[in-house]
């Protein structure tokens, strides 16, 4: 039973490194509606990004849902090694427990979070090229992005920004 428990462990946990981060700029439509979206049109909530990569123009942007393009999804492109300091790394083995007082011992490592704070980074300068100089609200949702709503704020300090959970990052 145990050797089961930690085959299906494993398996769960290579089709995670497959997974992508995205992330969504255009007009919101919160979470669950996003998910309504995926499964009404067929479009998995993971993948591989490949059709993305061959479909996106030269900044990531997919107009979206095909055949009825009524917002903007732009892609942030990350590395295995980003993926896995960034994603697997800080967020899920070190704020994930934090945030969420699971019974599991947050793991702390300088090279996710160095990791994390580039990426967080990079989605930052990505939600500013997308708002340029237009006046903008923003909702960042979750702990994979907490330093979002600060780093957006010290560039755009008009930008009205709100998190969930509320980020003491």
């Amino acid at each position: 039973r145990d050797a089961a428990a930690r085959a299906d462990r494993e398996d769960r946990g290579a089709a995670a490194r497959r997974r992508h981060v995205r992330f969504d700029v255009g007009r919101d439509r919160g979470a669950c509606a996003s998910r309504s979206i995926s499964q009404v049109h067929g479009e998995p909530d993971w993948s591989d990004g490949s059709a993305d990569r061959e479909t996106s123009d030269e900044s990531g942007r997919i107009k979206v849902p095909p055949g009825e393009e009524s917002y903007t999804l732009r892609r942030v492109w990350l590395s295995r090694e980003e993926e896995e300091g960034y994603y697997y790394g800080a967020a899920n083995s070190a704020i994930w427990p934090l945030c969420h007082i699971a019974y599991a011992r947050p793991e702390f490592n300088e090279s996710d979070w160095e990791t994390y704070s580039r990426v967080n980074r990079r989605f930052a300068e990505t939600v500013l090229d997308e708002i340029g100089s237009k006046p903008a609200v923003g909702f960042i949702q979750d702990y994979h992005f907490a330093l979002l709503p600060r780093m957006i704020r010290d560039a755009l300090p008009d930008a009205s920004t709100a998190a969930k959970p509320s980020p003491v990052l």
